[in-house]
């Protein structure tokens, strides 16, 4: 059976963008996950946490990656896609959002952000 999950604006302060302010004193993001799984039907329908995909594990996996800095979005937001797709052999896609909230630039811009397929 074909499950889509989604975990939804994980906030983390974070040291990523070009800038030397961004890079040394960061500022917020929010990043969205959505993965499709092929996870057996029986075993959700007997509500075995063992054998589906845990929302905890692409938690995780987003909080480590961002400690990493770097200055491109789109760099970090395809190594999380590709390593949160790689942790589980049912993983089929991965879409990731990555959004930097407030930058710096000209004007009041809520957010910039990239999104990445894999």
């Amino acid at each position: 059976m074909n499950v889509i999950i989604r975990v939804a604006e994980i906030k983390i302060w974070a040291f990523l963008g070009v800038y030397e302010d961004e890079q040394t004193q960061g500022r917020y993001f929010t990043i969205d996950v959505e993965v499709e799984a092929e996870l057996e039907e029986r075993a959700i329908l007997e509500d075995q946490i063992d054998f589906v995909y845990n929302y905890e594990w692409i938690a995780n996996i987003v909080h480590e990656e961002m400690k990493i800095p770097c200055a491109l979005l789109e760099k970090k937001a395809i190594l999380m896609a590709r390593k949160i797709k790689e942790s589980d052999k049912r993983l089929r896609s991965v879409k990731l959002k990555l959004a930097k909230l407030n930058p710096p630039l000209e004007g009041e811009i809520k957010s910039t952000s990239v999104e990445v397929f894999v």
